[in-house]
């Protein structure tokens, strides 16, 4: 309206571009997540570079093209800081870089997603697949051993599957029901699958001391097929049977108490378990107590806490 404006060549060959696409992308290998955050139109360090930027409230940043970017909220920044913050992630870590974290954290992390749908990029099929299988429990290909097929109510079939999941999945789980619904009859049921297998390494089962003949009464009595041994005795007889087990590898599931994991577990720490289960967790809730220190040493593929 007020005159002619002119411009320098520099001025008009370098334009402001439009506002870059950021994406947030995951991909699950060998059991760990990778995340970055990425963006097709820039490289990694530029997009670091902007968003320092960002930071100072800068309004402008000058790629090395010589062209502009507004800094904006268009960019998605600040949805970036906040799954970064959730997941404990420094976000300078995050932005143009690839990050490993461990694949338990992956349900978190897809909820955290469906609040910022913009930023979801490329999530490859192992982390698709693996969110699919625990929204899909009921439904999963799990079958009971056939053996126990007319034992599980509905409910407890539901509980195996669940354990599954977990377990092929490479997770730990919490197992929390109501007192007398079957969780040690569901936990037999998924050891028992598992014993069938080559590379089973046996099951250590630590629970209260009024429970250790319960759970060899049940395993011998639903699952006929397992040895179960019980540690009690001295401590040079529990050492022998203890020896024995790590020695011959002949016992598929081992029973001890609370009272005698802490006195045992300098010997239970050297042997590796395909699970370790610990029945009536609650004995543990105390970070800072003696079992909790001795039961954090066990070692297993597979770590499984039923409480009521």
């Amino acid at each position: 309206r007020y005159g002619e404006v002119k411009g320098t060549e520099f001025f008009n060959t370098h334009p402001l571009r439009k506002t870059p696409k950021i994406s947030f992308n995951v991909s699950v290998d060998s059991g760990l997540m990778d995340i970055e955050v990425l963006s097709k139109d820039l490289s990694p360090q530029e997009l670091l570079d902007i968003y320092k930027n960002y930071k100072l409230k800068k309004k402008f940043y000058k790629l090395k093209d010589g062209s502009f970017v507004e800094l904006n909220s268009n960019m998605n920044f600040d949805s970036i800081e906040s799954i970064a913050d959730k997941m404990n992630i420094d976000v300078a870590d995050l932005i143009g870089k690839k990050i490993e974290v461990p694949t338990f954290r992956a349900l978190y992390l897809d909820k955290l997603m469906e609040e910022h749908e913009e930023l979801v990029g490329n999530r490859d099929r192992n982390f698709r697949q693996l969110i699919k299988s625990f929204r899909t429990i009921r439904d999963a290909d799990y079958d009971v051993p056939s053996e126990m097929e007319d034992t599980l109510r509905n409910y407890q079939v539901y509980g195996h599957k669940w354990m599954r999941t977990v377990t092929e999945n490479g997770f730990g789980g919490i197992l929390a029901d109501e007192m007398g619904l079957g969780k040690t009859l569901e936990t037999i049921s998924v050891i028992s699958t598992f014993a069938k297998r080559e590379d089973y390494r046996g099951t250590l089962v630590v629970c209260p001391a009024s429970l250790v003949y319960n759970w060899e009464e049940e395993i011998n009595r639903f699952a006929p097929e397992l040895s179960a041994a019980v540690v009690n005795g001295s401590a040079p007889q529990r050492a022998r049977v203890l020896r024995h087990v790590a020695e011959a590898k002949d016992v598929d599931v081992i029973i001890t108490s609370y009272p005698l994991i802490r006195r045992d577990v300098d010997l239970l720490a050297e042997i590796p378990f395909r699970f370790v289960i610990l029945d009536e967790a609650q004995n543990i809730k105390n970070a800072g107590s003696y079992a909790a220190a001795a039961v954090k040493r066990l070692q297993g593929d597979t770590r499984l806490a039923l409480t009521g």
